[in-house]
């Protein structure tokens, strides 16, 4: 560990930035960004991370930036990294992937995503995650909340939910901005959403 760190503190003294595939605390403190497994919960602990809690970004979200890791496509895990406030990562395995038709791992999945991440991380990227609560039952719907008072609800059920006065369709977000904006989510394969600011 303590060659870890120094080679760490090596690469930020020479002006530049890093960051890991797997998060651990005692790297907080020495690089910029992590990716996020799971959402930060138990990641493969087989009882603990049935139950899916940002447990990373509630610790350090205002301290490093998470990412989370899956190809440009429109889903549920995409909605709970979103939420938390992870930020979009496209994974190219090869270059003609990126340039070829379609949604699955090409600069067209990327670019569907653009309009519910670009925003929304603009405004709670740099915050504060505060609290996750799930509304009724766990792994049902829940809230996030950041810092500056922006919140995500989500609906990860196959119903249609009440959440904090809000009607929600199934498999759905809405996403309330801290100066009043919302935007309202689904992914369909790519994303269906009504914009308040339109």
């Amino acid at each position: 560990m303590n060659r870890r760190v120094e080679t760490m503190q090596f690469v930020n003294s020479l002006g530049i930035f890093s960051g890991s595939e797997w998060p651990v605390l005692y790297a907080v403190p020495h690089l910029a960004y992590f990716r996020n497994t799971g959402i930060g919960s138990a990641a493969g602990h087989w009882v603990l991370s049935q139950f899916l809690l940002p447990l990373w970004n509630l610790a350090f979200k205002d301290c490093a930036m998470m990412y989370g890791q899956y190809f440009p496509v429109a889903g549920g895990e995409m909605m709970r990294d979103l939420s938390c406030g992870c930020h979009l990562q496209a994974t190219f395995w090869a270059l003609k992937d990126y340039y070829r038709a379609g949604s699955y791992k090409t600069r067209e999945g990327v670019k569907m995503n653009r309009p519910i991440f670009q925003d929304w991380m603009r405004q709670v990227g740099a915050e504060q995650l505060v609290s996750h609560q799930w509304v009724d039952e766990w792994n049902g719907p829940y809230i996030t909340r950041f810092s500056d008072g922006s919140e995500a609800l989500v609906n990860l059920t196959q119903d249609q939910r009440e959440v904090k006065g809000v009607l929600m369709e199934p498999e759905s977000m809405f996403l309330k901005f801290a100066n009043g904006r919302t935007l309202r989510a689904r992914p369909k394969p790519d994303w269906d959403f009504e914009d308040s600011r339109d």
